[in-house]
């Protein structure tokens, strides 16, 4: 996109010109096809394929579950990577609050944290969340993907924590794995 501002103050004129650099469309990309937790599973993880349990306290009206290995995409020859993975959401309960799978807390977890991104304590929850309903009626289910984009580094043995729970995103990150 080009954008020109012409300004003008009394006898003096500017022209500035702002341009954001253009990228070609998104292409596969032969990154990881499996991925394991690091060095250990984390407490409550809940294993690829597998549903979330019902949660306790404010985030307990819908149960997740990670049911396809993610696809990788790059626009950029492979230096950021969107990870984009299926997820299937049962609704348990309704509170009466409107809350739709969008207002939950989905976060992107990298495998290894690019030094730029690891003292950074809100990185990964800007996932884009896209339901076919993002507010299904209790005992419904929806289907959603997710996605994000980060360095390459960090895609490997990355997953995906949604509400309190570390979802296995890999077919290899079982909550025995």
């Amino acid at each position: 996109m080009r954008m020109t501002l012409f300004a003008s103050f009394g006898a003096t004129a500017i022209l500035l010109t702002a341009c954001e650099a253009p990228h070609g469309p998104s292409v596969p990309w032969p990154g990881p096809t499996d991925g394991v937790w690091q060095s250990y599973v984390p407490n409550g993880a809940v294993g690829f394929g597998k549903w979330s349990p019902v949660s306790t306290g404010a985030m307990d009206e819908y149960v997740f579950a990670i049911i396809a290995a993610p696809t990788l995409t790059s626009y950029d020859s492979g230096k950021s990577i969107t990870m984009t993975s299926t997820m299937q959401v049962r609704r348990v309960k309704d509170k009466g609050f409107n809350e739709g799978v969008g207002d939950q807390f989905i976060s992107f977890q990298p495998g290894v944290a690019a030094p730029e991104n690891s003292m950074n304590e809100d990185y990964g929850e800007d996932t884009d969340v896209i339901c076919q309903n993002d507010r299904p009626r209790v005992g419904e289910e929806t289907t959603c993907t997710i996605s994000f984009t980060a360095p390459a580094g960090e895609i490997a043995n990355s997953h995906w924590t949604v509400n309190s729970f570390e979802m296995g995103t890999w077919p290899s990150q079982t909550a025995n794995s």
